[in-house]
């Protein structure tokens, strides 16, 4: 009963949270990104992948927080959205994913620092194989900022070295998982990213023969 009660109130405050947070991603796309804000088409892509993003967090993080793939959420929307929204929404998601496992601030960095360097690995990218470069490097970013908060918490170097395995397996899966679903929703949503236009602009291309 005790821990019920307990519950309960925690569900709540998460829930009022989740909900401000949701309120300032809607007010940053509305004042800065007016087009994407009138775009349902966008509008919808973007929840979809900010509710897989919490989904995969959830499952994920029953293994550990340092294995939830933000990265993909991140590059994602840079590349079917608009960069500066991956940005913001890589703060948002890391934030809430920080208030899910109970303000587990070491989860928030790594996962804000891998997401952020994912966006600026593909800013200009045009070809699909840049995605596995830039899955590498959340890897390598990853595998940092938690040898970093290992040295900081005194951590056993066999805690530091698990926990660089799985920021390891993050940044590859969020390269996976970005590659699996882009085409799906490039098609579905009909969306002309920087790598369609250049598969479309490659003479080798059956429609350009």
């Amino acid at each position: 009963i005790n821990t019920n009660n307990k519950r309960e109130p925690f569900l709540l405050g998460l829930f009022f949270i989740i909900s401000l947070f949701i309120l300032l991603i809607v007010l940053y796309i509305y004042t800065f990104h007016k087009n994407i804000f009138d775009d349902t088409n966008k509008l919808i892509l973007l929840s979809i992948i900010y509710i897989a993003t919490m989904l995969v967090a959830k499952i994920t993080g029953e293994i550990s927080g340092y294995l939830i793939p933000v990265a993909f959420a991140s590059m994602l929307i840079a590349i079917t959205i608009d960069s500066r929204l991956a940005l913001w929404m890589t703060f948002m998601i890391s934030f809430n994913i920080g208030f899910i496992f109970l303000g587990e601030i070491n989860y928030m960095i790594v996962a804000l620092a891998g997401g952020l360097v994912s966006v600026f690995s593909i800013r200009k990218a045009t070809q699909r194989s840049s995605l596995t470069r830039a899955g590498l490097l959340v890897a390598l970013t990853n595998i940092f900022s938690i040898i970093a908060l290992g040295i900081m918490h005194w951590s056993s170097s066999q805690i530091i070295l698990e926990n660089c395995l799985w920021g390891a397996l993050n940044g590859f899966a969020s390269a996976i998982l970005t590659i699996g679903m882009l085409s799906f929703f490039e098609s579905f949503f009909d969306i002309t990213s920087s790598f369609k236009l250049m598969e479309l602009s490659n003479p080798n291309q059956p429609l350009l023969k």
